[in-house]
C-alpha cells in the first residue's frame, strides 16, 4: 500500500512485512468480532477458525474466545487452549486447583491420622491427646 513517506508504518505492515512475525490476531472487545492471520508466502492470510478458534500447530496451542469471569468480569475473552480443546487455567484458576488439591490432601492425611490412632487403641495404646 501507498503511504505517505513521512509516517511511519502500521502495525500490520510492521508484523507481516519488517518483522515477519508468524500470526497476527484481531479481536474487537466490543463486538467480539475475532480474525486471525498467519504469514503465506510472506503476506498474511485469513486462517480458518475451529468451534474454539484457531489451532496453531508449531505452537501445539490454539487461541479462541472464551465465555466466563476473569478479574471479576463476566464477558468474552481471549483464551488459549490445548490439543484436547480444554481452555488453559488462569492464574485464579491454577490458584483455586492448587488450595483444593491441598485440601484433599490434608483431609486424606487426617483420615490416616484417625485410623492408625483407633488401631492403636484396638491395642489398648493411647496417645497424648486421647484423654
Amino acid at each position: 500500500s501507498l503511504r505517505e513517506v513521512n509516517q511511519p508504518p502500521n502495525k500490520w505492515i510492521v508484523y507481516e512485512q519488517i518483522l515477519r512475525i508468524p500470526y497476527y490476531f484481531v479481536y474487537n472487545r466490543y463486538t467480539d468480532e475475532f480474525h486471525c492471520f498467519g504469514l503465506v508466502m510472506n503476506r498474511y492470510q485469513p486462517l480458518s477458525m475451529n468451534g474454539l478458534g484457531v489451532w496453531l500447530e508449531e505452537a501445539e496451542l490454539g487461541l479462541g474466545l472464551w465465555e466466563g469471569e476473569y478479574q471479576g468480569l463476566t464477558r468474552q475473552w481471549l483464551r488459549w487452549y490445548d490439543r484436547d480443546n480444554n481452555w488453559l487455567p488462569t492464574p485464579e484458576e491454577r490458584e483455586k486447583q492448587r488450595a483444593e488439591r491441598e485440601k484433599q490432601r490434608a483431609d486424606s492425611a487426617e483420615l490416616e491420622v484417625a485410623k492408625l490412632r483407633q488401631l492403636l487403641l484396638a491395642q489398648g495404646i493411647s496417645l497424648p491427646n486421647d484423654q
